[in-house]
Protein backbone atom coordinates (compact mmCIF):
# COMPACT_ATOMS: atom_id res chain seq x y z
CA UNK A 1 0.00 0.00 0.00
CA UNK A 2 1.09 3.28 -0.71
CA UNK A 3 1.76 6.18 1.52
CA UNK A 4 -1.29 8.24 -0.42
CA UNK A 5 -3.66 4.63 0.05
CA UNK A 6 -2.39 4.44 3.77
CA UNK A 7 -3.48 8.10 4.67
CA UNK A 8 -6.18 7.91 2.63
CA UNK A 9 -7.51 4.70 4.58
CA UNK A 10 -6.47 6.26 8.12
CA UNK A 11 -8.48 9.21 7.33
CA UNK A 12 -11.68 7.20 6.15
CA UNK A 13 -11.36 5.36 9.52
CA UNK A 14 -10.92 8.60 11.56
CA UNK A 15 -14.46 10.13 9.88
CA UNK A 16 -16.02 7.10 10.47
CA UNK A 17 -15.23 6.76 14.20
CA UNK A 18 -15.95 10.75 14.61
CA UNK A 19 -19.59 10.18 12.49
CA UNK A 20 -20.23 7.34 14.88
CA UNK A 21 -19.57 9.55 18.30
CA UNK A 22 -21.49 12.30 16.75
CA UNK A 23 -24.27 9.91 15.60
CA UNK A 24 -24.64 8.97 19.68
CA UNK A 25 -25.92 12.65 19.97
CA UNK A 26 -28.00 13.08 17.15
CA UNK A 27 -29.43 10.00 17.09
CA UNK A 28 -30.16 10.04 21.30
CA UNK A 29 -27.49 6.97 22.32
CA UNK A 30 -28.45 6.98 25.75
CA UNK A 31 -24.68 6.54 26.31
CA UNK A 32 -23.35 9.11 24.29
CA UNK A 33 -22.90 11.78 27.25
CA UNK A 34 -21.31 9.30 30.46
CA UNK A 35 -19.85 6.11 27.71
CA UNK A 36 -16.96 8.81 26.51
CA UNK A 37 -15.89 8.57 30.31
CA UNK A 38 -15.83 5.07 30.92
CA UNK A 39 -12.96 3.09 31.92
CA UNK A 40 -14.72 -0.34 32.58
CA UNK A 41 -17.96 -1.52 33.54
CA UNK A 42 -20.04 -4.84 34.13
CA UNK A 43 -23.65 -6.45 33.61
CA UNK A 44 -24.63 -6.35 37.23
CA UNK A 45 -28.10 -8.14 35.77
CA UNK A 46 -25.99 -10.26 34.00
CA UNK A 47 -23.73 -11.47 36.37
CA UNK A 48 -26.37 -12.05 39.43
CA UNK A 49 -28.39 -14.17 37.51
CA UNK A 50 -25.27 -16.37 35.64
CA UNK A 51 -23.44 -16.86 39.02
CA UNK A 52 -25.94 -16.80 41.70
CA UNK A 53 -29.02 -17.90 40.35
CA UNK A 54 -30.57 -14.01 41.52
CA UNK A 55 -32.74 -12.57 39.44
CA UNK A 56 -31.83 -8.37 39.84
CA UNK A 57 -34.47 -5.12 39.81
CA UNK A 58 -32.29 -2.71 40.94
CA UNK A 59 -29.58 -0.86 42.92
CA UNK A 60 -30.21 0.80 46.16
CA UNK A 61 -26.52 2.24 47.15
CA UNK A 62 -23.26 2.08 46.47
CA UNK A 63 -19.93 2.39 48.41
CA UNK A 64 -16.08 1.67 48.64
CA UNK A 65 -13.75 0.52 50.99
CA UNK A 66 -10.41 0.02 51.77
CA UNK A 67 -8.20 -1.51 54.14
CA UNK A 68 -4.29 -2.30 54.71
CA UNK A 69 -3.45 -5.69 56.43
CA UNK A 70 -0.32 -7.50 56.24
CA UNK A 71 0.82 -5.33 54.09
CA UNK A 72 -1.09 -5.33 51.12
CA UNK A 73 -4.29 -3.12 50.87
CA UNK A 74 -7.40 -4.38 49.98
CA UNK A 75 -10.31 -2.90 47.70
CA UNK A 76 -13.93 -3.23 47.27
CA UNK A 77 -17.10 -1.74 45.56
CA UNK A 78 -20.16 -3.17 47.47
CA UNK A 79 -23.61 -2.32 46.24
CA UNK A 80 -27.38 -2.94 47.63
CA UNK A 81 -29.39 -5.12 45.32
CA UNK A 82 -33.12 -5.71 45.17
CA UNK A 83 -33.89 -8.80 43.91
CA UNK A 84 -37.15 -10.11 42.33
CA UNK A 85 -36.99 -12.64 45.44
CA UNK A 86 -37.99 -9.96 47.03
CA UNK A 87 -34.82 -9.92 48.99
CA UNK A 88 -32.38 -7.01 49.91
CA UNK A 89 -28.54 -7.95 49.50
CA UNK A 90 -25.34 -6.52 49.98
CA UNK A 91 -22.92 -8.07 47.35
CA UNK A 92 -19.20 -7.02 46.54
CA UNK A 93 -17.31 -6.92 43.46
CA UNK A 94 -13.41 -7.10 42.57
CA UNK A 95 -11.68 -3.16 42.63
CA UNK A 96 -9.79 -3.75 39.53
CA UNK A 97 -12.37 -5.99 37.17
CA UNK A 98 -15.33 -5.13 38.82
CA UNK A 99 -15.81 -9.18 39.01
CA UNK A 100 -18.76 -10.52 41.10
CA UNK A 101 -17.33 -11.80 44.14
CA UNK A 102 -19.06 -14.69 46.49
CA UNK A 103 -19.58 -12.05 49.31
CA UNK A 104 -23.44 -11.53 50.40
CA UNK A 105 -25.07 -9.97 53.60
CA UNK A 106 -28.38 -9.12 54.53
CA UNK A 107 -29.16 -5.02 55.31
CA UNK A 108 -29.13 -4.05 58.57
CA UNK A 109 -28.49 -0.55 57.92
CA UNK A 110 -30.02 2.96 56.53
CA UNK A 111 -26.98 4.42 54.19
CA UNK A 112 -24.56 2.17 52.60
CA UNK A 113 -21.12 3.48 53.93
CA UNK A 114 -18.52 0.63 54.10
CA UNK A 115 -15.40 1.63 56.12
CA UNK A 116 -12.36 0.67 57.63
CA UNK A 117 -11.78 -0.12 61.23
CA UNK A 118 -8.64 0.27 63.71
CA UNK A 119 -8.45 -3.77 63.25
CA UNK A 120 -8.31 -2.57 59.55
CA UNK A 121 -11.72 -4.89 59.42
CA UNK A 122 -14.59 -3.77 56.62
CA UNK A 123 -17.39 -2.59 58.49
CA UNK A 124 -20.49 -2.39 57.29
CA UNK A 125 -23.63 -2.10 59.48
CA UNK A 126 -23.56 -4.47 62.19
CA UNK A 127 -20.73 -7.16 61.39
CA UNK A 128 -17.01 -6.36 60.34
CA UNK A 129 -15.12 -8.37 58.16
CA UNK A 130 -11.89 -9.46 57.34
CA UNK A 131 -10.21 -7.38 54.57
CA UNK A 132 -8.17 -10.25 52.27
CA UNK A 133 -11.39 -11.84 52.44
CA UNK A 134 -14.48 -10.28 53.71
CA UNK A 135 -15.42 -13.27 55.31
CA UNK A 136 -17.15 -12.70 58.84
CA UNK A 137 -15.26 -11.56 61.85
CA UNK A 138 -16.98 -9.38 64.48
CA UNK A 139 -20.79 -9.28 64.47
CA UNK A 140 -23.36 -7.65 66.83
CA UNK A 141 -21.51 -4.69 66.39
CA UNK A 142 -22.98 -0.85 67.17
CA UNK A 143 -24.86 0.59 64.19
CA UNK A 144 -26.38 3.58 62.96
CA UNK A 145 -22.90 5.44 62.22
CA UNK A 146 -20.44 6.67 59.54
CA UNK A 147 -17.14 5.30 60.74
CA UNK A 148 -14.32 7.22 61.63
CA UNK A 149 -10.85 5.86 63.39
CA UNK A 150 -8.17 7.69 65.72
CA UNK A 151 -5.48 5.75 65.13
CA UNK A 152 -3.43 6.82 68.19
CA UNK A 153 -5.59 5.92 70.89
CA UNK A 154 -6.75 2.77 68.65
CA UNK A 155 -10.74 4.01 68.66
CA UNK A 156 -13.31 3.68 65.95
CA UNK A 157 -16.10 6.53 66.47
CA UNK A 158 -19.53 6.62 64.98
CA UNK A 159 -20.75 9.89 63.93
CA UNK A 160 -24.64 10.20 63.62
CA UNK A 161 -27.60 12.42 63.88
CA UNK A 162 -31.29 11.05 64.48
CA UNK A 163 -34.42 12.09 64.01
CA UNK A 164 -35.47 11.44 67.43
CA UNK A 165 -33.69 14.49 68.87
CA UNK A 166 -35.81 17.93 69.34
CA UNK A 167 -33.30 19.58 67.93
CA UNK A 168 -30.41 19.61 65.48
CA UNK A 169 -27.42 17.29 67.58
CA UNK A 170 -24.53 15.22 65.89
CA UNK A 171 -23.16 12.22 68.49
CA UNK A 172 -19.87 10.69 68.16
CA UNK A 173 -19.83 7.49 70.02
CA UNK A 174 -16.50 6.11 71.07
CA UNK A 175 -15.63 2.19 71.20
CA UNK A 176 -12.36 0.48 71.45
CA UNK A 177 -10.81 -2.16 68.88
CA UNK A 178 -12.96 -4.75 70.32
CA UNK A 179 -15.99 -2.62 69.88
CA UNK A 180 -16.67 -1.74 73.38
CA UNK A 181 -18.42 1.73 73.74
CA UNK A 182 -16.07 4.04 75.69
CA UNK A 183 -17.18 7.10 74.89
CA UNK A 184 -20.45 9.59 73.74
CA UNK A 185 -20.62 12.80 73.54
CA UNK A 186 -23.15 14.89 71.39
CA UNK A 187 -22.66 18.57 70.11
CA UNK A 188 -25.30 21.46 68.64
CA UNK A 189 -24.70 21.60 64.97
CA UNK A 190 -26.64 25.04 64.18
CA UNK A 191 -28.04 27.79 65.86
CA UNK A 192 -31.11 28.19 64.02
CA UNK A 193 -34.10 26.11 64.16
CA UNK A 194 -33.49 24.18 61.08
CA UNK A 195 -32.71 20.46 61.61
CA UNK A 196 -29.51 19.65 60.10
CA UNK A 197 -28.59 15.79 59.53
CA UNK A 198 -25.11 14.29 59.20
CA UNK A 199 -25.20 12.62 55.39
CA UNK A 200 -21.63 11.75 54.92
CA UNK A 201 -18.11 11.99 56.36
CA UNK A 202 -14.79 11.46 55.84
CA UNK A 203 -11.01 11.57 56.50
CA UNK A 204 -8.72 13.30 53.49
CA UNK A 205 -5.45 12.07 52.54
CA UNK A 206 -4.04 14.60 54.51
CA UNK A 207 -5.76 14.13 57.57
CA UNK A 208 -8.30 16.90 57.30
CA UNK A 209 -11.90 15.65 58.23
CA UNK A 210 -14.78 16.60 56.62
CA UNK A 211 -18.49 16.41 57.86
CA UNK A 212 -21.52 17.01 55.23
CA UNK A 213 -24.81 17.88 56.36
CA UNK A 214 -28.11 17.97 54.82
CA UNK A 215 -31.11 20.00 55.01
CA UNK A 216 -33.98 18.37 54.00
CA UNK A 217 -36.15 21.10 51.37
CA UNK A 218 -38.49 18.51 49.13
CA UNK A 219 -37.00 17.32 45.90
CA UNK A 220 -34.22 20.51 46.22
CA UNK A 221 -32.16 19.97 49.37
CA UNK A 222 -29.00 21.56 51.05
CA UNK A 223 -25.96 20.65 52.10
CA UNK A 224 -22.85 22.44 54.17
CA UNK A 225 -19.53 20.98 54.71
CA UNK A 226 -17.55 21.49 57.69
CA UNK A 227 -13.58 20.68 57.48
CA UNK A 228 -11.51 20.40 60.69
CA UNK A 229 -7.70 20.29 60.20
CA UNK A 230 -7.46 16.69 61.92
CA UNK A 231 -9.22 14.34 63.94
CA UNK A 232 -7.42 15.55 67.17
CA UNK A 233 -9.25 19.40 66.31
CA UNK A 234 -12.64 17.99 65.43
CA UNK A 235 -12.30 15.54 69.11
CA UNK A 236 -11.59 18.91 70.88
CA UNK A 237 -13.93 21.08 69.39
CA UNK A 238 -16.90 18.36 69.88
CA UNK A 239 -15.68 18.11 73.67
CA UNK A 240 -15.54 21.87 74.39
CA UNK A 241 -19.43 21.90 73.08
CA UNK A 242 -18.87 25.94 72.52
CA UNK A 243 -20.28 27.31 70.20
CA UNK A 244 -22.52 24.86 68.22
CA UNK A 245 -20.51 23.15 65.52
CA UNK A 246 -21.29 25.80 62.54
CA UNK A 247 -19.94 28.38 64.62
CA UNK A 248 -16.74 26.94 65.28
CA UNK A 249 -13.48 28.75 64.72
CA UNK A 250 -12.13 25.21 63.96
CA UNK A 251 -14.69 24.21 61.34
CA UNK A 252 -13.72 25.36 57.59
CA UNK A 253 -17.44 25.47 56.14
CA UNK A 254 -18.24 25.74 52.58
CA UNK A 255 -20.91 27.42 50.82
CA UNK A 256 -24.53 26.28 50.78
CA UNK A 257 -24.80 23.64 47.74
CA UNK A 258 -28.54 22.92 46.21
CA UNK A 259 -28.48 19.20 46.36
CA UNK A 260 -31.24 17.14 44.36
CA UNK A 261 -32.69 14.44 46.05
CA UNK A 262 -34.74 12.41 43.42
CA UNK A 263 -32.26 9.50 43.38
CA UNK A 264 -31.31 9.30 46.87
CA UNK A 265 -31.95 10.48 50.43
CA UNK A 266 -30.95 10.73 54.00
CA UNK A 267 -31.17 7.47 55.34
CA UNK A 268 -31.31 5.43 52.03
CA UNK A 269 -28.92 3.13 51.01
CA UNK A 270 -27.82 5.69 48.21
CA UNK A 271 -27.49 8.24 50.87
CA UNK A 272 -27.85 12.04 49.38
CA UNK A 273 -26.39 13.55 45.49
CA UNK A 274 -23.55 14.58 47.11
CA UNK A 275 -20.04 13.66 48.01
CA UNK A 276 -17.35 14.42 49.97
CA UNK A 277 -14.03 13.43 47.81
CA UNK A 278 -10.36 14.34 47.91
CA UNK A 279 -10.69 17.12 45.59
CA UNK A 280 -13.60 19.01 47.30
CA UNK A 281 -17.92 18.03 47.45
CA UNK A 282 -19.26 17.02 43.92
CA UNK A 283 -23.09 17.81 44.43
CA UNK A 284 -25.99 17.28 41.88
CA UNK A 285 -27.51 20.35 41.92
CA UNK A 286 -30.33 20.40 39.37
CA UNK A 287 -32.04 18.18 36.66
CA UNK A 288 -33.98 20.35 34.16
CA UNK A 289 -34.11 20.81 30.22
CA UNK A 290 -33.45 17.40 30.30
CA UNK A 291 -29.93 17.60 31.27
CA UNK A 292 -28.08 16.79 34.73
CA UNK A 293 -25.36 18.94 35.76
CA UNK A 294 -22.64 18.47 39.28
CA UNK A 295 -20.65 20.77 40.27
CA UNK A 296 -17.13 20.77 42.88
CA UNK A 297 -17.56 22.90 45.20
CA UNK A 298 -14.40 23.35 47.92
CA UNK A 299 -13.90 22.49 50.92
CA UNK A 300 -13.68 26.26 52.73
CA UNK A 301 -16.52 29.26 51.01
CA UNK A 302 -16.54 29.74 47.38
CA UNK A 303 -18.75 29.08 44.56
CA UNK A 304 -18.03 25.78 42.59
CA UNK A 305 -15.01 25.16 40.63
CA UNK A 306 -15.56 23.05 37.93
CA UNK A 307 -19.17 21.48 36.40
CA UNK A 308 -20.04 18.98 34.24
CA UNK A 309 -23.85 18.27 32.42
CA UNK A 310 -24.83 15.03 31.00
CA UNK A 311 -28.42 13.60 29.63
CA UNK A 312 -31.05 13.75 32.64
CA UNK A 313 -32.21 10.18 33.05
CA UNK A 314 -34.38 8.88 36.26
CA UNK A 315 -33.06 5.43 35.82
CA UNK A 316 -29.16 6.47 36.63
CA UNK A 317 -28.05 6.01 40.44
CA UNK A 318 -24.48 7.81 41.01
CA UNK A 319 -21.29 7.20 43.30
CA UNK A 320 -18.24 9.23 43.45
CA UNK A 321 -15.34 7.38 45.21
CA UNK A 322 -13.75 9.28 48.40
CA UNK A 323 -10.11 9.14 46.56
CA UNK A 324 -11.76 10.95 43.62
CA UNK A 325 -10.12 8.51 41.41
CA UNK A 326 -13.14 7.36 39.79
CA UNK A 327 -16.85 8.09 39.48
CA UNK A 328 -19.53 5.37 38.82
CA UNK A 329 -22.91 5.34 37.20
CA UNK A 330 -25.80 2.43 37.42
CA UNK A 331 -28.06 2.36 34.69
CA UNK A 332 -31.79 0.44 36.07
CA UNK A 333 -32.63 -0.12 32.52
CA UNK A 334 -29.55 -1.98 31.40
CA UNK A 335 -28.56 -3.30 34.58
CA UNK A 336 -25.01 -2.05 33.91
CA UNK A 337 -22.26 -0.40 36.71
CA UNK A 338 -20.04 1.79 34.98
CA UNK A 339 -17.11 2.85 36.11
CA UNK A 340 -15.99 6.36 34.82
CA UNK A 341 -12.64 9.02 34.41
CA UNK A 342 -13.16 11.64 36.82
CA UNK A 343 -14.32 15.17 34.92
CA UNK A 344 -12.85 17.57 37.39
CA UNK A 345 -9.34 17.00 36.55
Amino acid sequence: MTIARALSALLGISAIALFSQGCSYLFGDPYGDYMQKAVKWANLRTELQTKADLELNNVGGIGEAESASGGTTYRYIFFQGNFADGTSRLRALGYENLDLLDFEAFNDYGALAPGADVNGDIKIGSQSYYASSLIPHLGSLANGGLLMVDIGPSTNYLLYTTTSDPTDLIHMDGYSAGWANVSSATWQISSGSDMWTLARAAQLVDGRVCLLFFLNNGSQGKAIAATFANFSTLASAFAAGNPYLMGSADANLSADMDVVTTNGSYGSPAGIDAWIIEDGIVSMTSTINNRTTFNLFPFGSGAATKSYSMTANYSYLYYFQPSGEYWYLFDYSSGRLVCLRPWWK
